[in-house]
């Protein structure tokens, strides 16, 4: 069963203990390589432009929902209201369509740079946004999937940033782009913030293809932006609901010649398609090559074929790859990555930055300029430990998300820097954001004799602490805090 996964497990990287710095070989390395660049893998006016239009989001989530994204402490994860679940419906749809009708639009080479009239409305931008900063799953997708996101390049800051209201804290779109999204999409340029019962989706029906138009809200909760959806096919009498369409999705993959999600980058990042084809092949050969109607077998569930994957394997790695590529059917959009949780919880860092007042109305402060060449500056010291398991602070996180914006630029400085593409995971869980953090500053000590975690300006010099100063795979107020109290009464 599955015995030719054997030799092919190429696992993400994992979550291992740090090392110290006198003993890293890796980082040792990494040092040597970052000291000899002729730029930094970032610029402050990259990081400017980033820092310009979080405010830009910031408004949008509040807009959504007042107060913004609300997060659970224990788990460290977004408690999604209906309206955030309904506007993230809306988002994963007007994203598919920027990808479908504009970027694949007839006569468009895939290839061509990407331009102006093509930027979509600030929903999907943000989408965008949450999608380059979970690299692993953004540089996978974009050869796997999405070749135009790969032709795009960096995410498009300077048209981005020009559009920048910064009275209003609003995108203000071309006529071009309102012409290019409302021609291609047949829907309104403009968020949609509400949603009437009148409103409509089009969907084909996973078993026999026949179209189904269903409602974004309705009155039962079960529409399809609503977190009950569920519906009836007319034609073949199928139940479907997002269990169903998320086995469609594998369905699809499972009976094209596609290579399946999770599988085709190596352990290091590296493309590996020779290995990828195996064992994808493998898998669909296990569960007898079905087609893509054939969802009755397993009960329209991807629970099902993970307990039909998994049953009979004895490797722990195979089966934790298993799984690991399951994930990516989980959610029914073509992406690896659910981008409608991949954007609440980036809203976490976005008031943050809000917050420490790095932007927003109050972020032109004295010596910013410095600060963001010192986050820099940090930032290379941070790749330079050759990161495993670490948490970055603030001012290094906001370098780091910077620099993933860059897309492949990322890509290949970190698997040059590191022999790895550097993956960003901000859905950990916060006992273990707290232990890595607390390992990181140990680490940080060492190796630079310094504080890891700083204040920040403008708060330092109004003499206010900045109480959470660290961020990376996500932080809550009084993190630090609660790390100083262990250290204290350990």
């Amino acid at each position: 069963m599955l015995s030719v996964l054997n030799p092919l497990q190429q696992l993400r990287p994992s979550s291992k203990p740090l090392k110290t710095v006198s003993l890293a070989r890796g980082a040792q390395g990494s040092q040597a390589i970052i000291a000899k660049l002729d730029k930094p893998l970032v610029s402050t006016e990259y990081i400017n432009a980033h820092l310009e239009l979080l405010p830009v989001f910031h408004k949008v989530h509040h807009a959504i929902q007042p107060g913004g994204v609300t997060i659970n402490p224990t788990t460290n994860m977004p408690i999604v209201s209906e309206a955030q679940a309904l506007f993230t419906a809306r988002a994963q749809h007007r994203f598919d369509l920027w990808i479908s009708r504009i970027l694949r639009r007839p006569g468009r080479d895939p290839s061509s740079p990407f331009e102006e009239a093509e930027l979509p409305p600030v929903d999907v931008l943000m989408f965008l946004h949450a999608y380059m900063l979970s690299p692993w799953n953004y540089y996978e997708d974009s050869k796997r999937v999405y070749p135009e996101l790969e032709a795009m390049g960096s995410f498009p800051f300077g048209f981005a940033r020009a559009l920048v209201d910064v009275a209003t804290l609003e995108l203000v779109p071309t006529p071009a782009q309102i012409a290019m999204w409302e021609s291609q999409t047949s829907t309104t340029f403009a968020i949609p913030l509400q949603t009437l019962p009148a409103e409509t989706v089009l969907l084909c029906c996973p078993k026999c293809d026949s179209e189904v138009r269903l409602p974004w809200v309705n009155e039962a909760g079960t529409g399809y932006g609503q977190r009950l959806f569920k519906a009836t096919c007319s034609q073949c009498n199928l139940n479907i609901d997002r269990d169903a369409l998320s086995l469609s999705k594998l369905l699809r993959d499972i009976s094209s010649p596609r290579i399946m999600a999770h599988t085709l980058l190596s352990r290091s990042g590296v493309a590996d398609l020779a290995s990828a084809q195996e064992f994808s092949l493998a898998i669909k050969e296990e569960l007898g090559l079905p087609r893509s109607s054939d969802g009755d077998q397993f009960n329209w569930k991807v629970s099902v074929v993970e307990s039909i994957l998994t049953r009979d394997v004895k490797s722990d790695g195979v089966k934790k790859k298993l799984l690991h590529i399951l994930k990516a059917y989980h959610h029914p959009s073509e992406s690896s990555l659910d981008l409608g949780q991949a954007f609440l919880r980036q809203a976490r860092f976005i008031s943050e930055m809000d917050r420490i007042q790095w932007s927003g109305s109050k972020a032109s402060f004295p010596g910013k300029e410095a600060a963001l060449e010192d986050a820099v500056e940090r930032y290379h010291k941070f790749v330079a430990l050759d990161p495993v398991a670490m948490v970055a602070c603030l001012d290094i996180d906001l370098a780091f998300h910077t620099h993933q914006l860059l897309g492949p630029t990322f890509a290949q400085d970190s698997i040059n820097i590191l022999g790895r593409l550097l993956d960003h995971d901000d859905s950990v869980e916060r006992h273990v954001i707290i232990d890595d953090l607390t390992r990181t500053s140990e680490v940080w000590e060492e190796a630079y004799a310094s504080a890891y975690v700083p204040r920040f300006p403008p708060l330092l010099q109004a003499n206010k602490p900045c109480t959470n100063s660290c961020s990376m795979v996500g932080s809550t107020p009084g993190e630090y805090e609660e790390i100083s109290l262990k250290k204290k009464r350990n």
